[in-house]
C-alpha cells in the first residue's frame, strides 16, 4: 500500500495542451494516456491525495466559480455580522494566502 500526492492533471481541459505545450492532438488522447498511466503505477489498495486542479470543462467552471462567489459573500458576510472592518479581513486573507 503506497501513499500518492498528485496536483494539476486538468483531465478534459482542452487549453492546456497548448498552455503548458503538452504533446497530444486532443483531449481525448491527453485523458486516455493520463488513465492509462494512473493505472500503470496506482494500485487498488494505493492512497491518492490530489491537491489541485483535477479537471477544468465548462461545468467544472461553473462549479468552481459559483464556490469562490458563494465563499467570498459568506465571508464578507460574517465578517460584516461580527463587526470586522475590511482591513481586518484583508490582514486575515493576506495571513492564509501566505500560511502564517
Amino acid at each position: 500500500m503506497t501513499t500518492y500526492f498528485t496536483a494539476d492533471q486538468h483531465f478534459g481541459h482542452e487549453n492546456i495542451i497548448e498552455y503548458c505545450g503538452r504533446p497530444f492532438h486532443s483531449v481525448g488522447e491527453m485523458n486516455a494516456l493520463l488513465v492509462a498511466n494512473w493505472n500503470a503505477v496506482v494500485g487498488p489498495h494505493d492512497t491518492v491525495h490530489v491537491l489541485g486542479d483535477v479537471a477544468m470543462g465548462r461545468r467544472e467552471a461553473v462549479v468552481v466559480g459559483t464556490a469562490v462567489g458563494v465563499t467570498l459573500m459568506a465571508t464578507l458576510f460574517a465578517s460584516w455580522a461580527w463587526g470586522f472592518t475590511i482591513n481586518r479581513v484583508s490582514l486575515f486573507a493576506l495571513i492564509f494566502s501566505i500560511g502564517i
